[in-house]
Protein backbone atom coordinates (compact mmCIF):
# COMPACT_ATOMS: atom_id res chain seq x y z
CA UNK A 1 0.00 0.00 0.00
CA UNK A 2 1.38 3.35 -1.12
CA UNK A 3 0.81 5.68 2.00
CA UNK A 4 1.19 9.45 2.16
CA UNK A 5 5.12 10.31 3.67
CA UNK A 6 3.33 11.70 6.75
CA UNK A 7 1.27 8.10 7.87
CA UNK A 8 3.08 4.95 9.17
CA UNK A 9 1.89 1.83 9.48
CA UNK A 10 1.19 0.56 13.52
CA UNK A 11 0.19 -2.94 14.76
CA UNK A 12 -3.06 -2.72 16.39
CA UNK A 13 -1.63 -3.65 19.69
CA UNK A 14 0.81 -1.14 19.44
CA UNK A 15 -2.42 1.93 19.23
CA UNK A 16 -4.26 0.01 22.41
CA UNK A 17 -4.15 0.60 25.88
CA UNK A 18 -5.28 -2.81 26.22
CA UNK A 19 -6.49 -5.62 23.34
CA UNK A 20 -7.95 -8.32 24.98
CA UNK A 21 -10.88 -11.50 24.68
CA UNK A 22 -13.91 -12.16 27.09
CA UNK A 23 -14.74 -15.18 28.19
CA UNK A 24 -17.73 -16.80 29.60
CA UNK A 25 -18.87 -18.00 33.33
CA UNK A 26 -20.16 -21.58 33.82
CA UNK A 27 -23.42 -21.44 32.78
CA UNK A 28 -24.02 -24.35 35.26
CA UNK A 29 -24.01 -21.93 38.51
CA UNK A 30 -27.21 -19.48 37.32
CA UNK A 31 -26.09 -16.65 40.23
CA UNK A 32 -23.42 -15.42 37.11
CA UNK A 33 -26.55 -14.79 34.97
CA UNK A 34 -28.81 -11.87 35.07
CA UNK A 35 -27.51 -9.42 36.55
CA UNK A 36 -26.68 -5.65 35.65
CA UNK A 37 -24.16 -6.08 33.38
CA UNK A 38 -24.84 -6.79 29.58
CA UNK A 39 -23.11 -9.86 28.23
CA UNK A 40 -22.18 -9.76 24.46
CA UNK A 41 -21.97 -12.49 22.23
CA UNK A 42 -21.68 -12.83 18.44
CA UNK A 43 -25.48 -12.85 17.88
CA UNK A 44 -25.52 -9.92 19.42
CA UNK A 45 -23.17 -7.73 17.09
CA UNK A 46 -23.88 -9.54 13.48
CA UNK A 47 -25.52 -6.87 12.25
CA UNK A 48 -23.77 -3.60 10.22
CA UNK A 49 -24.49 -0.83 12.48
CA UNK A 50 -22.40 1.01 13.97
CA UNK A 51 -23.26 1.05 17.90
CA UNK A 52 -23.38 -1.53 21.08
CA UNK A 53 -26.97 -0.51 22.62
CA UNK A 54 -28.29 -3.56 24.23
CA UNK A 55 -27.17 -7.10 25.08
CA UNK A 56 -29.70 -10.39 24.89
CA UNK A 57 -28.05 -11.54 28.19
CA UNK A 58 -26.19 -9.63 31.37
CA UNK A 59 -23.80 -11.44 33.95
CA UNK A 60 -23.47 -10.66 37.99
CA UNK A 61 -20.68 -9.35 38.99
CA UNK A 62 -20.29 -12.86 40.43
CA UNK A 63 -19.93 -14.12 37.19
CA UNK A 64 -17.27 -11.64 36.02
CA UNK A 65 -14.86 -12.38 38.92
CA UNK A 66 -15.01 -15.87 38.49
CA UNK A 67 -14.08 -16.15 34.46
CA UNK A 68 -11.90 -14.63 32.36
CA UNK A 69 -14.55 -12.31 31.75
CA UNK A 70 -14.13 -8.33 32.02
CA UNK A 71 -15.79 -5.40 32.33
CA UNK A 72 -14.98 -3.50 28.81
CA UNK A 73 -15.91 0.77 29.20
CA UNK A 74 -18.31 3.06 26.75
CA UNK A 75 -16.48 3.72 24.08
CA UNK A 76 -14.44 0.54 23.43
CA UNK A 77 -14.52 -1.34 19.91
CA UNK A 78 -15.53 -4.81 20.00
CA UNK A 79 -13.99 -7.28 17.22
CA UNK A 80 -15.67 -10.74 16.64
CA UNK A 81 -13.32 -13.64 16.02
CA UNK A 82 -15.12 -16.84 15.66
CA UNK A 83 -18.28 -17.67 13.59
CA UNK A 84 -19.15 -14.44 12.03
CA UNK A 85 -15.87 -13.10 12.27
CA UNK A 86 -14.20 -9.69 11.25
CA UNK A 87 -17.13 -7.47 12.41
CA UNK A 88 -16.38 -4.30 14.55
CA UNK A 89 -18.80 -2.51 16.85
CA UNK A 90 -18.35 0.65 19.05
CA UNK A 91 -19.96 0.20 22.84
CA UNK A 92 -22.24 2.41 23.77
CA UNK A 93 -22.24 0.45 27.39
CA UNK A 94 -19.93 -0.61 29.62
CA UNK A 95 -20.25 -4.46 28.99
CA UNK A 96 -18.50 -7.87 29.15
CA UNK A 97 -17.79 -10.48 26.01
CA UNK A 98 -17.47 -14.09 25.58
CA UNK A 99 -14.29 -15.53 24.10
CA UNK A 100 -15.03 -15.14 20.45
CA UNK A 101 -15.46 -11.43 20.61
CA UNK A 102 -11.92 -9.14 21.77
CA UNK A 103 -12.08 -5.53 23.15
CA UNK A 104 -9.82 -2.74 21.85
CA UNK A 105 -9.41 -0.11 24.11
CA UNK A 106 -7.55 2.99 22.36
CA UNK A 107 -4.48 4.90 22.41
CA UNK A 108 -6.32 8.20 22.95
CA UNK A 109 -3.76 10.47 22.49
CA UNK A 110 -2.68 8.25 19.16
CA UNK A 111 -5.59 7.35 17.33
CA UNK A 112 -8.99 7.80 17.02
CA UNK A 113 -12.12 4.55 17.54
CA UNK A 114 -13.94 6.01 15.18
CA UNK A 115 -10.53 5.40 12.51
CA UNK A 116 -10.00 1.90 13.53
CA UNK A 117 -13.95 0.90 13.51
CA UNK A 118 -13.83 2.05 9.78
CA UNK A 119 -10.25 0.94 8.86
CA UNK A 120 -11.13 -3.02 10.14
CA UNK A 121 -14.65 -2.63 8.21
CA UNK A 122 -12.43 -1.88 4.78
CA UNK A 123 -10.58 -5.02 5.77
CA UNK A 124 -13.15 -7.73 6.26
CA UNK A 125 -13.37 -9.00 2.98
CA UNK A 126 -9.17 -9.58 3.01
CA UNK A 127 -9.58 -11.49 6.41
CA UNK A 128 -9.25 -14.64 4.56
CA UNK A 129 -5.81 -14.56 3.86
CA UNK A 130 -5.09 -13.74 7.84
CA UNK A 131 -6.49 -17.13 8.66
CA UNK A 132 -4.64 -19.17 6.05
CA UNK A 133 -2.79 -21.66 8.39
CA UNK A 134 -4.94 -21.69 11.00
CA UNK A 135 -7.11 -24.83 11.59
CA UNK A 136 -10.37 -22.66 11.42
CA UNK A 137 -11.26 -19.61 9.05
CA UNK A 138 -11.30 -17.91 12.40
CA UNK A 139 -9.13 -15.12 13.82
CA UNK A 140 -7.25 -15.18 17.42
CA UNK A 141 -5.89 -12.82 19.44
CA UNK A 142 -2.23 -12.74 18.18
CA UNK A 143 -3.87 -11.92 14.58
CA UNK A 144 -5.61 -9.20 15.65
CA UNK A 145 -2.41 -7.84 18.02
CA UNK A 146 -0.94 -8.12 14.21
CA UNK A 147 -2.99 -6.51 11.86
CA UNK A 148 -1.38 -3.71 10.27
CA UNK A 149 -3.40 -0.39 10.60
CA UNK A 150 -2.30 2.82 8.29
CA UNK A 151 -2.01 6.02 10.41
CA UNK A 152 -1.89 9.73 10.01
CA UNK A 153 -1.88 12.15 12.66
CA UNK A 154 -5.00 12.12 15.18
CA UNK A 155 -6.49 15.30 13.34
CA UNK A 156 -6.04 13.98 9.92
CA UNK A 157 -8.05 10.44 11.54
CA UNK A 158 -10.61 12.45 12.79
CA UNK A 159 -11.37 14.67 9.05
CA UNK A 160 -11.19 11.37 7.65
CA UNK A 161 -13.66 10.07 10.21
CA UNK A 162 -16.27 12.68 9.55
CA UNK A 163 -15.60 12.62 5.81
CA UNK A 164 -16.54 9.21 5.62
CA UNK A 165 -19.35 9.60 7.40
CA UNK A 166 -20.46 12.79 5.31
CA UNK A 167 -20.49 10.59 2.39
CA UNK A 168 -22.08 7.76 3.85
CA UNK A 169 -25.32 9.15 5.03
CA UNK A 170 -25.27 10.51 1.51
CA UNK A 171 -25.32 7.14 0.19
CA UNK A 172 -27.69 5.58 3.16
CA UNK A 173 -30.03 7.98 1.87
CA UNK A 174 -29.83 6.79 -1.41
CA UNK A 175 -30.18 3.03 -0.06
CA UNK A 176 -33.18 3.91 1.66
CA UNK A 177 -35.16 5.53 -1.24
CA UNK A 178 -33.89 2.19 -3.40
CA UNK A 179 -35.33 -0.12 -0.17
CA UNK A 180 -38.46 1.99 -0.52
CA UNK A 181 -38.25 1.12 -4.15
CA UNK A 182 -38.23 -2.38 -3.86
CA UNK A 183 -41.20 -2.23 -1.26
CA UNK A 184 -43.39 -0.58 -3.60
CA UNK A 185 -42.59 -3.06 -5.97
CA UNK A 186 -43.80 -5.87 -3.41
CA UNK A 187 -47.19 -3.68 -3.12
CA UNK A 188 -47.36 -3.23 -6.92
CA UNK A 189 -47.38 -7.36 -7.69
CA UNK A 190 -50.32 -7.76 -4.56
CA UNK A 191 -52.20 -5.08 -6.07
CA UNK A 192 -51.99 -6.71 -9.44
CA UNK A 193 -52.55 -10.03 -8.19
CA UNK A 194 -56.10 -9.20 -6.12
CA UNK A 195 -57.27 -7.15 -9.57
CA UNK A 196 -56.60 -10.65 -11.29
CA UNK A 197 -58.76 -12.55 -8.84
CA UNK A 198 -61.29 -9.99 -8.89
CA UNK A 199 -61.45 -10.54 -12.72
CA UNK A 200 -60.09 -7.37 -13.20
CA UNK A 201 -57.89 -8.05 -15.64
CA UNK A 202 -59.60 -10.65 -17.90
CA UNK A 203 -62.83 -8.37 -17.94
CA UNK A 204 -62.70 -7.66 -21.50
CA UNK A 205 -61.95 -11.03 -22.75
CA UNK A 206 -64.61 -12.70 -20.72
CA UNK A 207 -66.60 -9.93 -22.10
CA UNK A 208 -65.71 -11.26 -25.51
CA UNK A 209 -65.60 -14.65 -25.56
CA UNK A 210 -68.44 -14.97 -22.78
CA UNK A 211 -67.09 -18.23 -21.60
CA UNK A 212 -69.23 -20.45 -19.89
CA UNK A 213 -71.01 -19.90 -15.73
CA UNK A 214 -69.17 -22.54 -13.88
CA UNK A 215 -71.76 -25.23 -11.88
CA UNK A 216 -70.24 -28.84 -11.90
CA UNK A 217 -67.99 -27.42 -8.29
CA UNK A 218 -69.52 -27.74 -4.99
CA UNK A 219 -69.01 -24.26 -3.77
CA UNK A 220 -66.88 -23.19 -0.09
CA UNK A 221 -69.25 -23.01 2.40
CA UNK A 222 -67.82 -19.53 3.68
CA UNK A 223 -65.78 -17.97 1.05
CA UNK A 224 -63.81 -15.18 1.88
CA UNK A 225 -65.40 -11.44 2.18
CA UNK A 226 -62.07 -9.98 0.58
CA UNK A 227 -62.60 -10.11 -2.94
CA UNK A 228 -65.77 -9.36 -5.55
CA UNK A 229 -65.50 -12.12 -8.42
CA UNK A 230 -67.47 -11.98 -11.22
CA UNK A 231 -70.76 -13.98 -11.35
CA UNK A 232 -69.01 -16.62 -13.71
CA UNK A 233 -67.00 -17.56 -11.33
CA UNK A 234 -66.95 -19.97 -8.25
CA UNK A 235 -65.49 -20.04 -4.85
CA UNK A 236 -64.59 -23.79 -3.92
CA UNK A 237 -62.12 -25.49 -2.25
CA UNK A 238 -58.76 -26.20 -3.33
CA UNK A 239 -59.63 -29.92 -2.37
CA UNK A 240 -61.99 -29.65 -5.08
CA UNK A 241 -59.88 -28.96 -8.10
CA UNK A 242 -56.69 -30.87 -7.53
CA UNK A 243 -55.66 -34.31 -8.19
CA UNK A 244 -53.53 -35.40 -5.30
CA UNK A 245 -51.58 -34.09 -2.67
CA UNK A 246 -48.28 -35.81 -0.92
CA UNK A 247 -45.39 -34.94 1.72
CA UNK A 248 -42.19 -35.11 0.37
CA UNK A 249 -39.47 -38.06 1.12
CA UNK A 250 -36.82 -38.47 3.84
CA UNK A 251 -33.56 -39.72 3.47
CA UNK A 252 -30.64 -40.37 5.91
CA UNK A 253 -27.44 -38.35 5.12
CA UNK A 254 -25.50 -41.04 3.55
CA UNK A 255 -27.96 -41.03 0.61
CA UNK A 256 -26.92 -38.05 -0.21
CA UNK A 257 -24.12 -37.04 -2.69
CA UNK A 258 -23.07 -35.09 -5.69
CA UNK A 259 -24.67 -37.80 -8.45
CA UNK A 260 -27.83 -37.85 -7.22
CA UNK A 261 -31.67 -36.80 -7.84
CA UNK A 262 -32.16 -32.90 -7.01
CA UNK A 263 -34.24 -32.72 -4.25
CA UNK A 264 -36.09 -29.44 -3.62
CA UNK A 265 -36.09 -27.64 -0.55
CA UNK A 266 -37.55 -24.96 1.56
CA UNK A 267 -35.37 -22.85 0.80
CA UNK A 268 -35.50 -23.05 -3.30
CA UNK A 269 -38.96 -21.82 -2.91
CA UNK A 270 -38.42 -17.76 -2.69
CA UNK A 271 -40.72 -15.01 -3.60
CA UNK A 272 -43.66 -17.47 -4.96
CA UNK A 273 -40.65 -18.51 -7.52
CA UNK A 274 -38.24 -22.14 -7.69
CA UNK A 275 -34.38 -20.80 -7.23
CA UNK A 276 -32.27 -23.32 -8.11
CA UNK A 277 -29.22 -22.64 -5.52
CA UNK A 278 -27.99 -24.80 -2.99
CA UNK A 279 -29.46 -27.87 -4.63
CA UNK A 280 -29.03 -31.44 -2.34
CA UNK A 281 -28.78 -34.50 -4.00
CA UNK A 282 -29.89 -37.74 -2.89
CA UNK A 283 -30.25 -41.58 -3.99
CA UNK A 284 -33.02 -42.73 -5.08
CA UNK A 285 -34.51 -45.70 -6.51
CA UNK A 286 -36.89 -46.15 -9.87
CA UNK A 287 -40.17 -46.21 -7.43
CA UNK A 288 -38.89 -43.37 -5.32
CA UNK A 289 -38.26 -41.08 -8.31
CA UNK A 290 -41.89 -42.27 -10.04
CA UNK A 291 -43.76 -41.25 -6.59
CA UNK A 292 -41.83 -38.35 -5.75
CA UNK A 293 -40.74 -36.30 -9.38
CA UNK A 294 -42.12 -32.91 -9.26
CA UNK A 295 -43.42 -31.88 -12.31
CA UNK A 296 -44.43 -28.52 -14.71
CA UNK A 297 -47.50 -27.39 -13.08
CA UNK A 298 -47.44 -29.22 -9.61
CA UNK A 299 -46.91 -26.45 -7.02
CA UNK A 300 -44.81 -27.04 -4.10
CA UNK A 301 -45.84 -26.19 -1.02
CA UNK A 302 -43.42 -25.49 1.91
CA UNK A 303 -45.12 -27.50 5.35
CA UNK A 304 -42.91 -26.90 8.34
CA UNK A 305 -40.89 -23.38 8.58
CA UNK A 306 -40.99 -20.28 10.84
CA UNK A 307 -44.92 -18.89 11.42
CA UNK A 308 -44.09 -15.87 9.00
CA UNK A 309 -42.86 -18.17 6.05
CA UNK A 310 -44.45 -21.43 6.60
CA UNK A 311 -47.03 -22.32 3.41
CA UNK A 312 -44.87 -20.24 1.13
CA UNK A 313 -45.29 -21.47 -2.37
CA UNK A 314 -44.15 -22.18 -6.14
CA UNK A 315 -45.08 -23.63 -9.03
CA UNK A 316 -42.83 -26.08 -11.11
CA UNK A 317 -41.87 -24.44 -14.34
CA UNK A 318 -41.17 -26.15 -17.64
CA UNK A 319 -37.61 -27.00 -18.69
CA UNK A 320 -36.86 -28.13 -14.62
CA UNK A 321 -34.56 -31.52 -14.65
CA UNK A 322 -35.74 -34.29 -12.98
CA UNK A 323 -36.25 -33.32 -9.39
CA UNK A 324 -38.16 -34.60 -6.20
CA UNK A 325 -38.77 -32.72 -2.90
CA UNK A 326 -37.97 -33.34 0.78
CA UNK A 327 -39.93 -33.94 3.51
CA UNK A 328 -40.75 -30.57 4.61
CA UNK A 329 -42.94 -29.70 1.53
CA UNK A 330 -45.87 -31.23 -0.22
CA UNK A 331 -46.45 -31.56 -3.73
CA UNK A 332 -49.91 -30.30 -5.01
CA UNK A 333 -51.02 -31.72 -8.25
CA UNK A 334 -53.78 -29.68 -10.36
CA UNK A 335 -56.64 -31.15 -11.98
CA UNK A 336 -57.58 -30.17 -15.51
CA UNK A 337 -59.75 -27.53 -14.02
CA UNK A 338 -56.72 -25.75 -12.77
CA UNK A 339 -53.41 -24.11 -13.82
CA UNK A 340 -50.35 -24.48 -11.18
CA UNK A 341 -49.37 -21.20 -12.03
CA UNK A 342 -53.44 -20.08 -11.50
CA UNK A 343 -52.82 -21.74 -7.54
CA UNK A 344 -49.31 -20.15 -6.90
CA UNK A 345 -50.25 -16.76 -7.42
CA UNK A 346 -53.52 -17.35 -5.53
CA UNK A 347 -51.19 -18.97 -2.87
CA UNK A 348 -48.60 -15.95 -2.66
CA UNK A 349 -51.67 -13.69 -2.08
CA UNK A 350 -54.04 -15.34 0.03
CA UNK A 351 -51.60 -17.99 2.07
CA UNK A 352 -50.70 -15.91 4.93
CA UNK A 353 -54.24 -15.03 5.55
CA UNK A 354 -55.35 -18.37 5.51
CA UNK A 355 -52.98 -20.33 7.12
CA UNK A 356 -51.58 -17.76 9.99
CA UNK A 357 -54.55 -18.77 12.31
CA UNK A 358 -54.64 -22.34 12.02
CA UNK A 359 -50.86 -23.36 11.96
CA UNK A 360 -49.28 -25.33 14.86
CA UNK A 361 -46.39 -24.08 16.42
CA UNK A 362 -43.94 -26.12 18.21
CA UNK A 363 -40.56 -24.81 19.48
CA UNK A 364 -40.46 -21.85 16.79
CA UNK A 365 -41.31 -23.99 13.88
CA UNK A 366 -44.82 -23.57 12.37
CA UNK A 367 -46.95 -26.40 10.30
CA UNK A 368 -49.51 -26.33 7.89
CA UNK A 369 -51.11 -29.85 6.29
CA UNK A 370 -52.52 -31.46 3.92
CA UNK A 371 -56.07 -30.92 4.65
CA UNK A 372 -55.52 -27.55 5.90
CA UNK A 373 -54.43 -26.83 2.07
CA UNK A 374 -57.68 -28.38 0.80
CA UNK A 375 -59.78 -26.33 2.81
CA UNK A 376 -57.96 -23.13 1.29
CA UNK A 377 -61.02 -21.51 -0.27
CA UNK A 378 -59.77 -20.17 -4.19
CA UNK A 379 -61.98 -18.35 -6.48
CA UNK A 380 -62.07 -20.50 -9.16
CA UNK A 381 -61.95 -18.74 -13.41
CA UNK A 382 -62.93 -21.02 -16.57
CA UNK A 383 -59.79 -22.30 -17.75
CA UNK A 384 -59.72 -20.31 -20.99
CA UNK A 385 -60.03 -17.38 -18.53
CA UNK A 386 -57.38 -18.66 -16.19
CA UNK A 387 -54.91 -18.98 -19.20
CA UNK A 388 -55.76 -15.40 -19.93
CA UNK A 389 -55.04 -13.67 -16.68
CA UNK A 390 -51.86 -15.58 -16.56
CA UNK A 391 -50.73 -14.01 -20.07
CA UNK A 392 -51.93 -10.81 -17.71
CA UNK A 393 -49.46 -11.64 -15.21
CA UNK A 394 -47.13 -12.75 -16.98
CA UNK A 395 -46.35 -9.34 -18.92
CA UNK A 396 -46.68 -7.23 -15.71
CA UNK A 397 -44.54 -9.36 -14.42
CA UNK A 398 -41.68 -9.18 -16.67
CA UNK A 399 -41.75 -5.48 -16.20
CA UNK A 400 -41.70 -5.68 -12.48
CA UNK A 401 -38.39 -8.18 -12.86
CA UNK A 402 -36.90 -5.62 -15.12
CA UNK A 403 -37.63 -2.80 -12.48
CA UNK A 404 -36.15 -5.12 -9.54
CA UNK A 405 -32.86 -6.13 -11.72
CA UNK A 406 -32.05 -2.23 -12.09
CA UNK A 407 -32.62 -1.27 -8.18
CA UNK A 408 -30.83 -4.32 -7.25
CA UNK A 409 -27.78 -3.23 -9.70
CA UNK A 410 -28.03 0.32 -8.13
CA UNK A 411 -27.52 -1.34 -4.66
CA UNK A 412 -25.19 -3.27 -5.82
CA UNK A 413 -23.06 -0.27 -6.92
CA UNK A 414 -24.07 1.85 -3.80
CA UNK A 415 -21.95 -0.89 -1.93
CA UNK A 416 -19.08 -0.63 -4.70
CA UNK A 417 -18.73 2.94 -4.23
CA UNK A 418 -19.01 2.33 -0.22
CA UNK A 419 -15.99 0.20 -0.46
CA UNK A 420 -14.71 2.25 -3.14
CA UNK A 421 -14.71 5.28 -0.33
CA UNK A 422 -12.65 3.26 2.70
CA UNK A 423 -10.22 2.39 0.01
CA UNK A 424 -9.23 5.62 -0.91
CA UNK A 425 -10.05 6.59 2.72
CA UNK A 426 -7.18 4.33 3.91
CA UNK A 427 -4.61 5.25 0.69
CA UNK A 428 -4.53 9.26 2.13
CA UNK A 429 -6.95 10.39 -0.58
CA UNK A 430 -10.26 11.35 0.87
CA UNK A 431 -9.36 14.30 2.77
CA UNK A 432 -6.41 17.18 2.25
CA UNK A 433 -3.46 15.79 3.87
CA UNK A 434 -2.94 18.88 5.90
CA UNK A 435 -5.59 21.71 7.24
CA UNK A 436 -4.39 24.16 4.74
CA UNK A 437 -6.66 21.47 2.45
CA UNK A 438 -3.78 21.87 -0.57
CA UNK A 439 -4.35 18.12 -1.67
CA UNK A 440 -7.87 17.89 -3.60
CA UNK A 441 -10.56 15.63 -1.69
CA UNK A 442 -11.91 13.08 -2.82
CA UNK A 443 -15.57 13.43 -4.94
CA UNK A 444 -18.20 10.61 -3.93
CA UNK A 445 -18.18 10.32 -8.05
CA UNK A 446 -14.45 9.61 -8.42
CA UNK A 447 -14.11 5.91 -6.46
CA UNK A 448 -12.17 3.19 -8.17
CA UNK A 449 -14.73 1.20 -9.42
CA UNK A 450 -14.86 -1.10 -12.37
CA UNK A 451 -14.09 -0.13 -16.06
CA UNK A 452 -17.46 1.14 -16.90
CA UNK A 453 -18.72 1.55 -13.38
CA UNK A 454 -17.76 5.08 -12.75
CA UNK A 455 -20.98 6.82 -11.26
CA UNK A 456 -22.18 9.87 -9.21
CA UNK A 457 -24.29 9.91 -6.22
CA UNK A 458 -26.84 11.06 -8.33
CA UNK A 459 -27.37 7.89 -10.67
CA UNK A 460 -27.17 5.90 -7.37
CA UNK A 461 -29.68 7.47 -5.67
CA UNK A 462 -32.18 6.52 -8.58
CA UNK A 463 -36.31 7.58 -9.13
CA UNK A 464 -37.92 5.00 -8.45
CA UNK A 465 -41.39 6.55 -8.69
Amino acid sequence: MNLPTSWRMRKLSDIATKLKAGGTPSAKNTAYYGGEIPFVKIGDISDDKKYLHTTEDSLTDEGIKNSSTWTVPEGALLYTMYGSYGIPKITKIECATNQAIIAFLPKKELVDVNYIYYYLTSIKSTLGDLTKGTTQQNLNAKIVRNIDVPLPSLNEQKRIVSKIEELFSKLDAGVTELQKGEEKLKQYRLSLLKSAFEGKLSKRARMRNRWEILQDFEEHEEPPNILQIPSEWRWVNVGSVVESLRNGIYKPKEYYNDDGIASLRMYNIEDGQIVWKDVKRMELTDEELQKYRLEPGDLLVNRVNSRELVGKAATIPEGIEDCVFESKNIRVKPTEHLRGEYLGHWFYLFRKRHFMSQVKQTVGQATVTQTQIKQMPIPLAPIAEQDEILEKIERQESILSDMREQLNANLTRADRLRQAILKHAFEGKLVPQDPSGEAPAMDVGDANLEPGEQTTLSEVITDVE
